[in-house]
């Protein structure tokens, strides 16, 4: 059976040792800089060239993450950057940017691109838009079925890489704003601060609380992906690559998960009819770390199957519960083998979780260094603990030391085979090669001379050859072909043996190596990037987005200039059909509205049906243009054969200048900008070929997960189990431990919206968006009453039209922003465009 690539961590120079020796095929890590991991140790340049050196030499490839959002004024940089990686041979660069994919792409077309998640790729079309571009492999969406790869595999070009074991996001990733909004800290960036790991309540609308310490504190915390199980079907599904989690973990942890994947692949491999996995295999991987395990999506909709409510962190594996508590000991029955240097953990009734090292262990009175399973021992504990208490080992120290030794003492090196050939009058000649075929010739200038004394034995010469502990290399075959008493010259020995091993080394390392790529090519690239042509219009336009009919209505009575429907739709029968739409479109051309249809941000090969409804209803209705927010949606409507405008929204993550070009290179006529962005840096962005739009008052969308906390918690939804649309019985919110309550919305997919509790407003700065050459700002409206939507859109238009009539400074613009403050009781914010996300 084909099996996938197995794919490891490595967030330092020990975890990607770790990897290899474990017997990695490929590693993926990070630089210093534009890596989504910033928090990890990474590796600098140096580093860097000591990693990939290391890899190769044991044809183990390396993927290079350089998946953040770039603005342009790093553009010069990451783009330098990615030269260092393509001159140093890495097999692959891992982008998020589409912008980047394009100019790495341009720039070196014989590097391997990938697409990170943070693309956030989930169906057929999404993977074909990128081949176009000649991305070689991407890494899919975490939230897809067996089912939805096997069907994208079905039409896939590029290679596929899926997520297998670790950690999980709860949001589709790259389209995660939580981190962002809440602290500055963006996952677009590389610095999430993982707030999804918290504690939350579910309440409802009067912020009555509907969950509690039954349920578990930690609504969006996912449990850790554990595929093992399910290797057969992902490798039939045909599979590229098996991507491992954790370059955040310790080096311990990369050893001990590759090498159980290894042997569990491999097993596959070798006998796919008698697949299985050992007890003491599943044991050992819960014992590394999780937080509980599920296989995601893979099986379809876990609910709240896919959670670890109670707990964010490692829970270990369970040792058993305490049967008598005497001073500062106490007795457990065990349920796994204990041994001193365990690190244990109490889940105590009162005061949270007490972890704590095994110094002594006792058995029927008797000190001992380990006990087993069955065994009713003694033990130091810590705080103050309860009969029936749970308790956990999280640590285990033999299993810690096994991985230890394998990257603190590496085995995996390349056998040198040499033959020494010596006659006296003639050069000493050292022939090597290697199990590749590789081989060199070394001659010394050094001539064989007679021994006087002490003639040189094989024993002496072995030990000079031996000397390869600061290479990659192992003493293979060796060969004689010398003549008896002469003398050959240790130092004579060990430079030929250096410079045999000098040139192997290149030979192996020769095929990793890309052709040179001229500067100047790099340089046309950048200079265009940064060419900004006229601007277009000093007109601001104001858009809204809206939920419904009426709420469409309201938002055409007060002059929005463009009208955004469809889309995801939060209400029970809120969606639009022919009749509304057309009576929307007819009213919008009356006005001057432009009415433009939104395809949902996620769809998955399921959903297409519903895709292909959506699309000819808007045409149907004689809508003249079409919004979207993810690359598969731009090739679902070129594959629809749509020939009208095509906007894209803020989910393209749009950064940067080269990004817009891709977007015009496609057909659009207008693009929302990344709502991270600051007024700095939307002012660099080119205005003269796309109209750009900006979000300016709402509330913004943080994270769109399959995962519902209301079907979960109040439905109870499992993966056999429906909700029963609880979604629909109230209005519901996710409440912090600084009391923020962050309002939930269920789309008619049932995926689940959280929304900033502080909602955008920038009324009083709508001239820094008309001096910028901004052409559209944006109303989030779709949580807003029609009444609501048309008080936002009709004081927007008078404040612009008096930036516009250079009444502005008349305006007293903060009582019109504290008369819109009632539609927004949580406060307002302003978003990134002061601030900025931080670096």
């Amino acid at each position: 059976m084909k099996i996938p690539e197995l794919l490891a961590p490595a967030g330092s120079f020990e975890a990607l040792v770790a990897a290899v020796e474990n017997e990695a095929d490929a590693v993926y890590l990070g630089g210093k800089s534009f890596s989504a991991r910033a928090s990890a140790s990474n590796f600098d340049q140096e580093q860097m060239i000591k990693a990939v050196k290391y890899a190769h030499l044991r044809n183990v490839k390396i993927y290079v993450t350089v998946n953040i959002l770039i603005d342009n004024a790093e553009l010069k940089s990451v783009i330098e950057y990615v030269k260092e990686l393509y001159e140093l041979g890495v097999d692959g660069i891992i982008v998020q940017d589409i912008g980047l994919a394009y100019l790495v792409r341009t720039v070196f077309p014989h590097l391997d691109v990938h697409a990170s998640t943070q693309m956030t790729v989930h169906n057929g079309e999404g993977v074909r838009f990128l081949e176009k571009m000649g991305i070689d492999r991407v890494v899919l969406a975490r939230e897809l079925s067996l089912k939805d790869i096997i069907a994208i595999k079905g039409s896939a070009k590029a290679e596929l890489e899926v997520f297998g074991h670790g950690a999980l996001c709860i949001s589709y990733s790259g389209q995660c704003l939580m981190s962002s909004l809440i602290g500055g800290r963006s996952g677009n960036r590389g610095k999430c601060a993982q707030p999804c790991r918290m504690a939350y309540t579910l309440v409802d609308e009067k912020g009555r609380e509907l969950s509690g310490d039954e349920t578990g504190k930690h609504l969006l915390s996912p449990r850790d992906m554990n595929s093992l199980e399910l290797l057969p079907q992902l490798s039939d599904a045909g599979v590229n690559s098996l991507k491992l989690e954790g370059r955040m973990k310790r080096p311990e942890y990369v050893a001990t998960v590759v090498r159980i994947y290894r042997i569990v692949l491999d097993r596959l491999k070798d006998d796919p009819d008698n697949f299985f996995i050992s007890q003491e295999e599943k044991k050992e991987i819960s014992q590394i770390f999780n937080r509980d395990f599920t296989t995601g999506y893979l099986l379809g909709h876990p609910g709240r199957d896919l959670m670890s409510y109670k707990r964010p962190n490692n829970r270990g594996i369970k040792l058993g519960r305490i049967e008598k508590v005497k001073g500062k000991t106490a007795s457990v029955k065990l349920e796994e083998n204990l041994a001193v240097g365990d690190g244990v953990e109490i889940w105590v009734t009162k005061g949270g979780r007490q972890g704590f090292v095994i110094n002594e262990i006792f058995r029927g009175g008797v000190k001992v260094a380990e006990a087993e399973s069955g065994d009713v021992v003694t033990i130091n504990v810590a705080g103050n603990p309860k009969t029936g208490d749970r308790v956990f080992k999280t640590n285990d120290a033999k299993l810690m030391e096994r991985a230890q030794e394998s990257f603190r003492h590496p085995e995996k090196r390349i056998a040198l085979n040499i033959r020494v050939r010596a006659r006296e009058g003639e050069p000493i000649i050292l022939e090597g090669w290697d199990d590749e075929g590789n081989k060199s010739f070394n001659s010394s200038q050094y001539l064989v001379e007679k021994a006087k004394k002490h003639p040189t034995q094989q024993a002496d010469i072995l030990k000079q050859l031996n000397r390869l502990g600061e290479t990659s290399f192992k003493l293979g075959e060796v060969e004689f072909d010398i003549d008896e008493g002469i003398m050959l010259p240790a130092s004579e020995l060990n430079s030929l043996r250096r410079s045999l091993a000098d040139s192997i080394e290149k030979m192996r390392l020769q095929k990793y190596y890309h052709p040179v790529v001229k500067s100047l090519n790099i340089d046309k690239q950048l200079k265009w990037s940064f060419k900004n042509g006229e601007l277009r219009t000093r007109n601001l336009k104001i858009s809204a987005r809206v939920s419904g009919f009426e709420e469409a209505l309201a938002a055409l009575k007060a002059g929005a200039d463009i009208l955004y429907v469809g889309g995801e739709v939060f209400k029970p029968n809120s969606g639009l059909n022919l009749h509304q739409l057309r009576d929307i479109v007819g009213k919008g051309e009356k006005s001057g509205c432009q009415v433009v249809y939104v395809l949902p941000r996620i769809f998955h090969e399921s959903q297409k049906g519903k895709i292909h409804q959506m699309l000819n209803l808007a045409r149907d209705a004689g809508v003249k243009a079409l919004m979207t927010g993810n690359v598969g949606g731009i090739q679902a409507v070129k594959e629809f054969n749509w020939e009208k405008p095509l906007y894209g929204d803020f989910g393209l993550n749009i950064f940067n200048n080269v990004a817009l070009k891709v977007m015009e290179l496609e057909g659009m006529t207008q693009v929302t900008l990344s709502p991270e962005m600051t007024f700095q840096q939307i002012g660099s962005m080119k205005k003269d070929a796309l109209e750009l739009e900006c979000i300016v008052h709402g509330a913004l969308p943080m994270m769109i997960s399959e995962y519902c906390a209301v079907g979960a918690v109040l439905g109870g939804k499992k993966t056999e189990v429906s909700c029963g649309r609880s979604c629909h019985k109230g209005s519901y919110g996710l409440k912090d431990r600084m009391n923020y309550i962050f309002p939930v919305e269920t789309d008619q997919f049932c995926r689940m919206h959280i929304f900033n509790p502080k909602e955008l407003c920038l009324l009083e700065h709508l001239d820094k968006f008309l001096d910028s050459g901004i052409g559209v700002v944006r109303i989030e409206g779709e949580r807003y009453s029609p009444g609501a939507i048309f008080e936002i859109v009709k004081t927007y238009r008078h404040v612009r039209d008096a930036y516009q009539e250079g009444r502005g400074e008349k305006l007293d613009v903060k009582v019109l922003e504290d008369e819109l403050s009632r539609f927004s009781p949580a406060g307002f914010t302003k978003g990134h465009y002061f601030r900025g996300i931080l670096d």
